[in-house]
């Protein structure tokens, strides 16, 4: 009695298995899971010197190249502009000693206080890298900021950027000042026409020339600071340099 219920368990088994049915069991697939950003994946930094060796007396004049990878990113414009793409650029000896900058290679970021959607806000000048995208920035001479004698270097750039979701052209108070006392003489029904047209016309005219001089001020679009997401960190490649 024993051994035909086993024998009848074992069979049941293999039928709800598939082994007696000709069927295999059926398994969920895994799901595939989405792809991280890796620094590859954000951009690729290329270093660059016109030649490998110099005299002692030469400037010595640096490139540096950034090709972005599958993402737009909102940046600090001074992070990837001039001097600032090589705020953190590593100077070593021939015995792998950092060689400290003096001075250190600034580019300070330009910062503002204005009005953005009827609230005052804090915002840093900025800029879109696209998808794809290349810049470059140079620095015109290594000895303006490494006090370098004879031997042999490396150099490479590590780019720290902080990235924002905000990008934006902020307009001044005496902008929405102006562009308040518009709606309000549109709205006027007692203000005849005539009059009430001179009067947007004016202040149209006088929006237009403050517009212009803002934008001189601004020089581009600006970041909301308390739409920072995080860090993107690249490095670029190592660079060998000999001066004699």
């Amino acid at each position: 009695m024993r051994t035909r219920l086993l024998i009848c368990l074992t069979l049941w088994s293999l039928y709800t298995t598939g082994c007696l049915t000709g069927k295999t069991a059926q398994t969920e697939p895994n799901p595939t899971p989405a792809e991280p950003a890796t620094p590859a994946s954000l951009g690729e930094l290329h270093l660059s010197s016109t030649k490998p060796s110099y005299s002692l007396t030469e400037p010595i004049p640096l490139e540096i190249t950034l090709q972005m990878g599958k993402f737009d990113l909102l940046v600090p414009y001074a992070a990837v502009t001039g001097r600032g793409a090589f705020a953190k650029l590593v100077v070593k000896d021939r015995l792998g000693q950092v060689v400290t900058p003096k001075p250190p290679i600034t580019f300070p970021a330009k910062t503002r206080t204005v009005m953005w959607e009827d609230r005052v806000v804090s915002c840093i000048q900025g800029t879109e890298l696209k998808a794809g995208e290349t810049r470059e920035a140079g620095l015109k001479d290594l000895k303006s900021y490494y006090r370098l004698g004879p031997g042999d270097y490396t150099l490479q750039v590590v780019m720290d950027l902080k990235v924002y979701r905000e990008i934006f052209s902020p307009e001044p108070p005496e902008l929405l000042e102006i562009k308040n006392e518009i709606r309000i003489v549109r709205e006027n029904d007692q203000m005849p026409d005539d009059t009430k047209a001179q009067i947007i016309h004016n202040l149209e005219k006088e929006l237009e020339g403050l517009r212009h001089h803002e934008a001189a001020q601004l020089e581009g679009t600006y970041l909301l600071i308390n739409s920072y997401r995080g860090l993107a960190t690249l490095e670029s490649n190592t660079v060998p340099l000999t001066i004699q």
